[in-house]
């Protein structure tokens, strides 16, 4: 009994990974090789890179990020913060980001009234989007429209009871969003960030 034991201890040996009975599509002899080997099995023409390369290779990224234009490098950055903002506003009432758009410019006027043409020049949308942003709101009870006495194509908007209570129940929870992706900046960079943003107000402003 024991030759015979030790015999079939050699067959088990002898026998090739991919003679082994297979469990899901997979070879038990394959599974066996791969967990007791040394280094992880990499496709073959790889290889690894080392501190310096990977730390040479995020430096070539920063210089292609630094090449472009300015105008590209700001729509990237307000592209993702907006993303960060739709996140919360989207969850919590399903706002498009003109309509979210049009809901700050109200709510940031103290109850005082704007008409579309003063949110088309301060967020830079197109009229049609102002537009459809407005009836939106007005169809959810958020906004009030007043037409103009002198003349009729002018309207008057202002946020509802409901529509301010929704503004100052989402804000804070859009600032905290934003505020968590500043957090990754240096105070000396969000510094920077301001007055930049401001001489670019200043400079088209003029």
């Amino acid at each position: 009994m024991v030759v015979g034991n030790a015999r079939r201890s050699c067959d088990v040996h002898r026998t090739r990974p991919d003679q082994f009975p297979t469990i899901g599509g997979a070879s038990v002899g394959t599974a066996i090789a791969t967990a007791v080997s040394p280094r992880p099995l990499r496709p073959p023409g790889t290889r690894t890179m080392t501190a310096r390369q990977i730390t040479a290779r995020k430096s070539r990224s920063a210089d292609r990020r630094s090449d472009l234009l300015l105008t590209s490098r700001l729509i990237r950055a307000a592209t993702v913060l907006g993303r960060v903002a739709a996140q919360v506003h989207k969850r919590e009432h399903r706002l498009s980001a003109p309509e979210f758009s049009v809901l700050v410019i109200l709510g940031s006027a103290d109850g005082e009234t704007v008409t579309s043409s003063h949110i088309v020049e301060a967020t830079e949308m197109d009229k049609t989007k102002v537009s459809r942003a407005v009836s939106a709101l007005d169809e959810r009870g958020w906004l009030h429209r007043t037409r103009a006495t002198a003349d009729r194509r002018f309207e008057y908007l202002a946020l509802t009871v409901e529509g301010s209570r929704v503004y100052a129940e989402l804000m804070p929870k859009v600032e905290k969003a934003e505020s968590n992706v500043l957090a990754l900046l240096t105070v000396e960079e969000r510094d920077g960030l301001e007055r930049g943003l401001d001489g670019l107000d200043r400079a088209f402003g003029q």
